[in-house]
C-alpha cells in the first residue's frame, strides 16, 4: 500500500504547488512537474501485476487475441468479448512484443500523455488537475477498467470542438471513444444539451424530476431494453446494454450518491455566478456536462447500476477540469485555500478508503515477484 500513498501525497503536494504560484510560477515548472508525475504513475501502472479489477480479465483476452504471425489462420475477433478499438491496439502491440506487460506499458504510456497533454491545455492547474484524476479515476481505471479509462480521456477532446462548433470532430472524437468502450456513447447527446446556458430554474425543476422518474418510469425503462435485445440479440451494442444495465446489478454506494446530490446543488448555485462567468466564458459547458452526468447516474444507478455507473463516468470525469475552475475564479487567497482543501482532502480520503477495501488492490504487486 506504500506505492499508493506515495503518488497521493506526491501529487497532493504538486498541486498544492501548483496552486501557489511563487513555488511553481511558470508554464515549463508546471510541464516538467507534471511530466515527472505522469512517468510515475507510468511505471506503476504498467509494472503491476494480479492488482486492479479487471487483470485476469485483460490478460486472459490477450492471450487469446492472434498475433501478427497468427493472423491469417485466426480470426481477430472472434474471440474476443471487447470493443474493436480496444481488440487492434491489443493486437498490435502483441505483435511486437508477445508480453501483457507490454500492453500494459503501451495502454498507459497512451493513456497517461493524452491526460497529461489535454490538462496543460485546457485545466488553469493542470497538476491539480492529475490530483484529481488519480484519486477518482488513476487507480480504478487505468489500473483496473481499462477501457473505459482511455475512453473517458479521449472524451476529453471533445470539448474543444463543443466549444467550436464543430459537430464533425466531435462525432469522430466520440466514436473513437467508444471503440475502447461503448459507453462512451452515452455522451453523443451531450454535443446538443451543454452548449447553451439554462436557466437556474430549469435546473432545479430537472433536478426534481429525477426523483419521480426513479419512482415511476424507471422500471418501464428496464422492460423496454430487455424487450429490445432479446428481439436482437446478435446485436453488439444491445447486447452490452443488456449485460450493463438488466441482467447485471452490481452494488449501489449511497456515499456516492449523496456526493452526486451536493455536487448538484453547488454548481446549481454557482451556475450564473457572475466573476466566475467573467473568468472562465465557457464554465456553463463544464457545468452542463457535470449536471448531466450526475442526472444520469442519480436516474440509473439503482435499477442500471452499472450504465449508471460507467455511462455518468463519461461525464463525471470532467470534473477534472470543473475544480480547478473554481479556483482559478476565486480571487480572495483565503477562500482560494478553503475550496483547495474542499476539493483535495475529501478526494483523498475517498480514494484511500476505496483502495484498503477492495481486494483486488490491497497487496500491491509487480511481475517482477514471478522471478522470485
Amino acid at each position: 500500500m506504500f506505492i499508493y500513498l506515495f503518488i497521493i501525497i506526491l501529487s497532493f503536494l504538486l498541486a498544492f504547488l501548483n496552486l501557489d504560484k511563487s513555488m511553481i510560477n511558470s508554464k515549463k515548472n508546471v510541464y516538467y512537474s507534471s511530466l515527472f508525475m505522469s512517468l510515475i504513475l507510468i511505471v506503476v501502472a504498467a509494472v503491476r501485476y494480479e492488482t486492479g479489477y479487471d487483470f485476469f480479465l485483460y490478460r486472459d483476452s490477450f492471450e487469446s487475441i492472434p498475433s501478427l504471425f497468427e493472423i491469417f489462420s485466426k480470426d481477430l475477433f472472434s474471440n474476443s468479448n471487447f470493443e474493436w478499438g480496444y481488440t487492434i491496439f491489443s493486437f498490435f502491440s502483441k505483435s511486437v512484443l508477445n508480453s501483457f506487460q507490454f500492453l500494459l506499458f503501451c495502454f498507459s504510456v497512451v493513456n497517461i500523455f493524452l491526460l497529461q497533454r489535454i490538462v496543460l491545455r485546457r485545466s488553469p492547474y493542470p497538476l491539480i488537475s492529475i490530483f484529481i484524476y488519480i484519486c477518482f479515476f488513476y487507480f480504478f481505471m487505468l489500473m483496473g477498467q481499462m477501457r473505459q479509462g482511455l475512453s473517458m480521456v479521449i472524451l476529453y477532446y471533445s470539448y474543444q470542438f463543443i466549444i467550436n462548433n464543430n459537430f464533425k470532430k466531435f462525432l469522430v472524437t466520440v466514436l473513437i471513444a467508444s471503440s475502447f468502450h461503448i459507453s462512451s456513447l452515452i455522451f453523443l447527446p451531450a454535443y446538443f444539451i451543454v452548449r447553451k446556458r439554462i436557466r437556474t430554474s430549469m435546473l432545479i425543476i430537472a433536478f426534481a424530476a429525477i426523483f419521480l422518474i426513479n419512482d415511476f418510469l424507471i422500471e418501464y425503462l428496464v422492460d423496454w431494453v430487455e424487450k429490445m435485445y432479446l428481439s436482437n440479440p446478435s446485436s453488439f451494442v444491445l447486447y452490452r446494454f443488456y449485460v450493463y444495465s438488466v441482467h447485471y446489478v452490481g452494488d449501489f454506494s449511497p456515499m456516492a450518491y449523496y456526493e452526486k446530490i451536493v455536487l448538484a446543488i453547488i454548481i446549481i448555485a454557482l451556475y450564473n455566478n457572475k466573476r466566475i462567468l467573467k473568468t472562465i466564458p465557457d464554465y456553463h459547458i463544464i457545468s452542463n456536462i457535470i449536471l448531466l452526468g450526475i442526472f444520469i447516474y442519480m436516474i440509473m444507478i439503482q435499477t442500471f447500476t452499472v450504465i449508471g455507473a460507467r455511462g455518468a463516468n463519461n461525464l463525471l470525469s470532467f470534473s477534472v477540469f470543473l475544480y480547478p475552475m473554481f479556483l482559478k475564479s476565486t480571487k480572495s487567497v483565503f477562500i482560494k485555500y478553503l475550496i483547495f482543501g474542499a476539493i483535495t482532502i475529501y478526494p483523498m480520503i475517498r480514494c484511500l478508503m476505496k483502495l484498503y477495501s477492495e481486494e483486488s488492490y490491497m497487496h500491491f504487486k509487480t511481475f517482477f515477484v514471478q522471478f522470485f
